[in-house]
């Protein structure tokens, strides 16, 4: 169904594209095999790339995510990018069902340093202008 998707993600990260190693590939693969419309797929397949890159430059995996760098990432993309709060949720959604698609907690259900996965990613640890990111 998502073919051409699917194989622009599994040839970039066989060519290192982005920082993706080869576990991204697999998980990424995973997550746009899933039935969801192709605007979604096409939409979190960037916002996954693009925290992908993020935590390469860091040299922090991007699956399994700790909430603290998620937080980091979506404040990032507030303060120095001025990204909106609709944008901010689309790249929350898109880290949260890479996650999932896994079967890995979603870092979006946790507070930083927490491991209860019933917790939650509350705005105000991301520049205050969302009050939840689900």
């Amino acid at each position: 169904m998502h073919s051409g998707c699917l194989d622009e993600v599994a040839s970039g990260a066989r060519a290192g594209a982005g920082g993706l190693i080869e576990s991204d590939t697999d998980h990424l693969t995973a997550v746009l095999g899933h039935e969801v419309a192709y605007n979604t797929v096409k939409n979190y397949s960037t916002q996954g790339k693009k925290f992908s890159v993020w935590a390469a430059r860091r040299g922090v995996v991007a699956l399994p995510a700790a909430p603290a760098q998620v937080a980091a990432y979506l404040a990032e993309r507030l303060q120095r990018h001025g990204h909106k709060p609709a944008t901010l949720r689309v790249a929350a959604a898109a880290i949260g069902f890479a996650h999932r698609s896994a079967d890995l907690l979603n870092p979006l259900r946790q507070s930083p340093g927490q491991t209860d996965p019933q917790g939650t990613l509350q705005a105000n640890q991301v520049g205050g202008s969302l009050q939840e990111i689900r």
